[in-house]
């Protein structure tokens, strides 16, 4: 997986838990594709303080990553629903049925990201 768009999962999972300086910094660079400069000048900040803020934001969020799992515990769960789904398709049902179940599973997806809180 390409470095940010993986570090923009863990952003998205983790980044509440960032300072909000972190939080600012990580956000512009991710999201917003800012330069360190442009950071720099947006938050009063020197080029190597951004550069420190975006490379410990980094760390922890890797570090929340390897203890609490749940990026790798979405994506586990994702490759189920997909494979559930598949499996549904596969069988001779109705219209409705095969809706019907679909529909629970969508639900059970949603029941998943609710605790997740994402």
């Amino acid at each position: 997986m390409d470095r940010i768009v993986e570090l923009g999962r863990l952003f998205d999972y983790y980044g509440s838990l960032l300072t909000p300086r972190q939080q600012n910094v990580l956000q512009q660079t991710l999201y917003e594709d800012c330069s360190l400069a442009e950071v720099a000048e947006r938050e009063g900040m020197s080029r190597q303080g951004v550069r420190d803020a975006l490379l410990h934001g980094e760390h922890q969020l890797r570090q929340y990553e390897a203890h609490l799992h749940w990026m790798e515990r979405a994506d586990r769960q994702e490759k189920v629903m997909a494979a559930l789904l598949e499996r549904i398709n596969a069988l001779p049902l109705s219209r409705s049925d095969r809706q019907e179940l679909e529909q629970s599973v969508a639900q059970i997806g949603a029941i998943w990201e609710e605790e997740d809180g994402i």
